[in-house]
């Protein structure tokens, strides 16, 4: 598959037009293969600012409870960058797991 990096955004105006709407962002990578596959390391105040966390909360656990995400508006915020890299808005999300969040806050060793 083909990949693309994107650079971040924080505190940078190297991927304008993510950094324009306010999305702060590392470490953004686009697989493009069978399916498109978009990761990118969201800033906390991002995801609030963009309503995917409802309300900031003291802990990680607290955070990411279902009740305290919005996996419709974490949809809208994937589709901006979907459009970004240039997608048509007709381009459907997978089925299973179209978006999801991930909790790096942490380091665990084996």
């Amino acid at each position: 598959p083909a990949q693309i990096g994107m650079q971040s955004t924080r505190g940078f105006k190297q991927f304008p037009q993510l950094y324009a709407q306010g999305i702060m962002t590392e470490g953004v990578e686009y697989l493009k293969g069978e399916v498109h596959y978009i990761a990118a390391c969201i800033f906390k105040q991002t995801l609030i600012k963009f309503g995917a966390i409802r309300e900031d909360k003291p802990t990680t656990k607290e955070l990411l409870q279902a009740s305290n995400l919005s996996v419709d508006d974490l949809k809208k915020l994937a589709r901006v960058f979907a459009k970004t890299i240039g997608l048509p808005e007709h381009v459907d999300f997978c089925r299973e797991s179209a978006v999801q969040l991930f909790d790096f806050s942490t380091r665990a060793r084996c």
